[in-house]
């Protein structure tokens, strides 16, 4: 389903997510308010990593041409463009992941020659409670 958002276009297909092998990611720590993203976090049942590239014209372009046929022709992806530049893009691509679920999303910024591209990769899963944990909760 494709809709048009006034700002931007959007792009949305439900069902399970196919990953193009565009970027491969690092790992991510706590990131600090309007600090650099880091490279990973982990919490109990989730993880999120992280990596931030620049890319000459051809590569970003070639990049954002591959996310928006995603976006338009993939399942399980949303994707959003900004005004003032096709390769403007915010791009979400997601899964369920046994009891839990997994997505990706790209951020892409065209600056005057190429653009830089933020890409992250989390993971969230249901872990049940230790039976330590479950007795607490059950305590007054």
């Amino acid at each position: 389903m494709c809709c048009d958002s006034g700002a931007g276009r959007l792009a949305r297909r439900h069902g399970r997510a196919r990953h193009p092998p565009v970027l491969r990611t690092g790992f991510l720590h706590r990131r600090k308010h309007g600090g650099t993203l880091p490279e990973h976090a982990d919490a109990p049942g989730y993880r999120i990593e992280s990596h931030t590239a620049t890319h000459d014209e051809a590569t970003f372009r070639r990049l954002a041409h591959e996310l928006r046929e995603h976006c338009t022709t993939g399942t399980g992806w949303l994707g959003g463009t900004f005004p003032g530049d096709d390769a403007a893009l915010t791009v979400l691509a997601a899964e369920p992941d046994g009891t839990g679920w997994r997505w990706q999303t790209w951020h892409l910024y065209p600056a005057a020659s190429g653009g830089t591209v933020v890409h992250t990769a989390s993971r969230w899963h249901h872990e049940p409670q230790r039976p330590q944990e479950a007795q607490r909760a059950d305590e007054p």
